[in-house]
């Protein structure tokens, strides 16, 4: 099937920081309001059985970075400074145009075959059923949202990543409106979500002028397969700790346990958010090829990233752990009283994961994706250790502050396999 857009794409702009701080916050904004929504409508065993269920939405956004928006926006940061050849204007657009729709194509014929299988686990999901099910039904539009996140910003157009997830948010918020005017059950707000999400997607798809179809998807895993290897598996890597963490936590705890593991977690979307923005936005930066003179600049922009985003993990925990009950349970409801036993391990683990996050970026734009992939094992297998050791001794909440005490721990080997070992670009 082809879905062929009639206008032609935007031109290119420069990268904005306000404009990707607006788009961030919106992005934020949306899954509070789902998060929120949700906690307040259903007990905190319900709402554990939701966590797991948003952590395998979680899964789906990764699996699209991984094979479709971190290598359209490496292929956009080669392609940018090809412009020794006269004639490379015309060339690079092509090239973008090329790339935009075997991103995205590939993005939506991934869900798609998830969808079937998505739907028969969704049955085995017990009081989250209902949200599973709208989940495996989404996926293809999920996949291809995050990867128009990308590809916005690779084309340097952030004005059109806020149009994107305005869109999103505002659908999100009148259909929750009309959710709770109509007395429907909580699972009704994961659909104002999707519907959100939907029509953002079709949105984006007609602003970049993109095809979706089997070809351009085809071309697209050709040239970019070489760089699968390592962002598959550090994508799975990272959704194995949080899947296994999440379940470790169940092994020496509760569901009510794991409502508030998970649902500190929650509390600290905003930074995980303010994450996500920071690769999206800054990578296309990074994996433009610098000569000499200019690496020192790209290595300052990494750490700065890391900077930022660790002090604002540290105030979040702050603010978190001084926030009274009242308000606490005003916002989350019963989920609150779970919640504050796990608030400061899991702000510790944010804030050490976010001072790698600079590092990441650096072996990513680096071409390195079997090397960051190879250090995501490791520190794995410390973090995993850690987390039974921690529940052995001291149960749910000893794992928790297993996972912060390796997370801080393991920080200097992200920069020093970082800063070492530097490999040429990959195309």
């Amino acid at each position: 099937m082809i879905v062929d857009a009639r206008r032609a794409a935007p031109p290119r702009r420069a990268p904005s920081a306000l404009l990707s701080g607006i788009d961030q916050a919106l992005v934020t904004a949306s899954a509070l309001v789902i998060a929120v929504v949700v906690a307040r409508s259903v007990s905190a065993a319900e709402f554990g059985g939701f966590a797991l269920v948003l952590l395998v939405r979680i899964m789906l956004i990764e699996l699209a970075r991984a094979v479709a928006g971190l290598p359209a926006q490496l292929r956009a940061g080669s392609a940018s400074h090809s412009d020794t050849d006269p004639g490379s204007g015309s060339d690079e657009a092509s090239q973008s145009n090329e790339t935009h729709n075997g991103a995205a194509s590939l993005a939506v014929l991934v869900g798609a075959a998830i969808v079937v299988p998505g739907m028969c686990l969704a049955f085995l999901t017990g009081n989250a059923r209902a949200f599973a099910l709208v989940l495996a039904v989404l996926a293809p539009m999920i996949m291809l949202h995050d990867t128009l996140r990308h590809i916005f910003f690779a084309a340097r157009d952030a004005r059109g990543a806020v149009h994107l997830d305005a869109g999103v948010l505002g659908v999100q918020l009148l259909g929750s409106a009309a959710v709770l005017a109509m007395d429907r059950p909580a699972w009704w707000h994961f659909v104002a979500w999707g519907g959100g999400v939907v029509l953002a997607s079709v949105w984006g798809v007609w602003r970049l002028a993109i095809s979706i179809g089997a070809q351009p998807a085809r071309a697209f895993v050709q040239q970019t397969r070489h760089l699968w290897p390592g962002l598959l598996a550090d994508a799975g890597l990272v959704q194995a700790q949080r899947q296994l963490s999440a379940w470790i936590v169940l092994g020496f705890g509760s569901l009510g346990a794991v409502a508030g593991y998970r649902g500190s977690y929650t509390a600290f979307r905003p930074l995980g958010l303010a994450t996500a923005a920071a690769r999206v936005a800054i990578l296309p930066e990074l994996a433009e090829p610098n000569p000499a003179s200019a690496e020192r600049r790209t290595v300052m922009v990494a750490g700065r990233v890391s900077i930022a985003l660790g002090l604002g993990a540290f105030l979040l925990t702050g603010l978190l752990m001084v926030l009274p009950t009242g308000v606490g349970e005003a916002v989350l409801g019963a989920t609150w009283y779970s919640m504050t036993d796990y608030i400061l391990p899991v702000g510790l683990t944010q804030a050490g994961q976010a001072l790698g996050v600079g590092a990441q970026l650096l072996l990513t734009s680096d071409g390195r994706t079997s090397q960051l992939a190879r250090t995501r094992l490791w520190t794995l297998l410390a973090h995993v250790a850690a987390l039974v050791v921690g529940g052995s001794l001291f149960g749910a909440v000893g794992a928790a502050y297993g996972l912060a005490i390796t997370t801080a721990g393991v920080l200097p080997i992200w920069w020093m396999t970082a800063m070492t070992s530097p490999g040429a670009k990959q195309d």
